[in-house]
């Protein structure tokens, strides 16, 4: 059976046959495609673009794409762009024709990708707001889905003249496993590539404690969520013990080369590192080890962001702050932080309160605090140990300081943070 056999009653134009003219058979084609899978398509025969199906005719990046796949002198391929759009390339041999079919994406649509989009394209700046919603529309798509899809296309393409010699029938495994094995070889190579590209992403956001770009989001569907969905495709196929170590390795990246270079001090990076993946060997799923991961991400950039000095801090009052993030348990005394500064200590406790609103004190509880619920929350350290961690005289002094700070004990938070619908004012 070819794409052309057993047309649903959606598709109102008659099945083209071998002696329909490529003018004919090519629009059916990408409408057939467009129709099923919501991606761009557009045709060309020789020079000449028969026909395009998603985006308006004067869009063309197409023109712009063909002439590199054609390099490649591949009956079937594949092409990404700098901004990560993606786009497949299949040659019909028996007609002649190509296709080219996207763009699609398989992170978010930033501004930066419409921009290069616009570009790519040619089109002015004036119909921004016209080609935005268009790139919203188009499904996002893995790039492992993306191939598969693209190959499926090449082998019904390449079958679907009555009477001519297939390059694919359905018992000609060798051909198919030829076609698989080209997908796989591009799949490794893209997918290394493009997890270093999401990997360095993350590790920015984190370490610049960039919170409200990675809640708010970009485009149609959270930033977040689309990096989240990328790693997931990557955490083992239903292997969940693959997932766990794929979650370990980015959890590692995130707090060595984002969070502890943004800030939050070495000790502490390596203490929620280690709760993080206690938190992960616990996890019953991989949807539970994805879930985790993206409260990882938010949960670290907000610690980052709480620890980065805003500008028109002296450096004294950042050295400062700086001690006190690197070891929460040991926090030197004010005498001692002014020993290493250099500086008095009624010089730095001026400074530090006309700089942050708040007393050295007060600043140091107030991370104590922020701690103790991430451990509370994230880990299954008992009220004792997280005493120790933060460095209280003991553990009553702990559990009343916290409800002083919170209005409830550690207990009762801990038993309400683990309730998938509490939400906790920020």
């Amino acid at each position: 059976m070819n794409i052309y056999d057993n047309v649903s009653g959606n598709v109102s134009d008659p099945a083209p046959d071998s002696q329909q003219p490529v003018a004919q058979i090519v629009p059916f084609l990408c409408q057939l495609f467009y129709g099923s899978h919501g991606i761009p398509i557009a045709g060309w025969y020789g020079e000449e673009r028969i026909c395009c199906v998603g985006l308006p005719g004067d869009v063309m990046p197409d023109a712009h794409v063909l002439p590199i796949v054609r390099a490649q002198s591949r009956p079937y391929t594949t092409y990404s762009t700098p901004d990560d759009a993606m786009y497949g390339y299949v040659r019909d041999i028996p007609l002649g024709i190509e296709f080219i079919i996207g763009p699609t994406f398989p992170l978010g649509r930033s501004g930066l990708v419409l921009d290069h989009f616009m570009n790519l394209s040619d089109i002015p700046t004036s119909r921004r707001e016209e080609v935005a919603p268009i790139l919203a529309r188009i499904p996002r798509y893995t790039y492992q889905r993306f191939c598969a899809l693209c190959g499926f296309l090449y082998l019904q393409a390449n079958a679907m003249v009555p009477g001519a010699e297939a390059l694919v029938g359905a018992t000609d495994y060798e051909v198919i496993n030829e076609v698989h094995r080209m997908a796989s070889q591009q799949r490794d190579s893209f997918s290394i590539e493009q997890s270093m590209l999401i990997r360095n992403d993350i590790t920015r956001l984190v370490r610049e404690g960039a919170v409200d770009e990675i809640w708010t989001g970009l485009g149609s569907q959270s930033y977040l969520d689309n990096l989240v969905n990328e790693l997931s495709t990557t955490m083992g196929s239903g292997n969940l013990r693959m997932a766990k170590d794929e979650f370990i390795i980015d959890a590692t990246e995130t707090f060595l080369h984002g969070a502890i270079p943004g800030g939050i001090g070495l000790k502490l990076g390596l203490q929620m590192l280690s709760a993080y993946v206690a938190k992960c060997e616990d996890a019953q799923s991989e949807a539970e080890v994805a879930t985790l991961l993206n409260a990882m991400l938010m949960d670290v950039a907000t610690v980052v962001n709480d620890v980065r000095t805003p500008t028109g801090i002296g450096p004294e009052v950042r050295e400062c702050i700086k001690m006190i993030a690197d070891d929460l348990a040991n926090v030197p005394t004010i005498e001692q932080m002014c020993h290493r500064i250099g500086c008095s200590t009624s010089y730095l406790t001026k400074h530090f309160k006309r700089e942050t609103g708040l007393t050295i004190n007060q600043y140091v509880r107030y991370r104590r605090m922020d701690e103790a619920k991430r451990l509370l929350r994230y880990t299954k350290y008992s009220l004792s140990e997280i005493s120790d961690l933060l460095g209280f005289s003991s553990q009553p002094y702990f559990a009343t300081t916290f409800k002083n700070e919170t209005g409830i004990t550690p207990k009762q938070y801990r038993i309400a943070v683990s309730n998938p619908d509490y939400e906790e004012d920020i």
